[in-house]
C-alpha cells in the first residue's frame, strides 16, 4: 500500500505586519474589481445569448435542443411557484401542519428581535461569522 505524506500548507502572510497586510489586501481586491468588472461583461453577453435562444424556443415551441460540432444547448421548462398571500398561505401550513413548503433558514433580522424581546428561542444555536472589510484610504 503506497504511503500518504500530507503536506501542511503555510501561510506566507502569518507574522507579516498588519499594515502589510491590510496594503496587499486592499491591492488584490483591487485586482478582482478589474477582473469582476470584465466577469460582468462577459455575464451580460451570455445573458443576452441566453434571452435569444429563449425567444427562438417561443417562436419554436417543438424545438427541444439546438446542436453544433462544438455543443448542444438543450432547452428545459419547469412549473416553479410564487406566493401571491402569505397570511392564505401560513394559515395552510399552520392548519395541515405542512412545515415541508417552507425554505429551512430562518430570518436573522427576526431571531434577533425575538431575542431583543426575551424570548428563549433553545432550538437556535448562534455562531460568528468574521468579515473583513477593506475601503481605500
Amino acid at each position: 500500500m503506497a504511503e500518504v505524506i500530507e503536506e501542511a500548507i503555510v501561510n506566507p502572510y502569518i507574522g507579516k505586519e498588519p499594515e502589510v497586510l491590510a496594503d496587499e489586501l486592499y491591492t488584490i481586491n483591487q485586482q478582482l474589481k478589474g477582473m469582476n468588472a470584465e466577469v460582468k461583461g462577459v455575464e451580460d453577453t451570455r445573458t443576452l445569448i441566453q434571452d435569444a435562444l429563449l425567444d427562438y424556443k417561443t417562436a419554436h415551441p417543438t424545438c427541444r435542443k439546438v446542436g453544433t460540432d462544438t455543443c448542444t444547448v438543450t432547452f428545459n421548462e419547469e412549473t416553479v411557484y410564487n406566493v401571491t398571500d402569505w397570511d392564505a398561505l401560513s394559515q395552510f401550513i399552520c392548519e395541515n401542519q405542512m412545515l415541508s413548503l417552507l425554505y429551512r433558514r430562518v430570518n436573522n433580522a427576526a431571531v434577533k428581535e425575538l431575542l431583543a424581546q426575551g424570548t428563549e428561542l433553545a432550538c437556535i444555536s448562534p455562531f460568528t461569522q468574521r468579515k473583513l472589510g477593506v475601503t481605500k484610504a
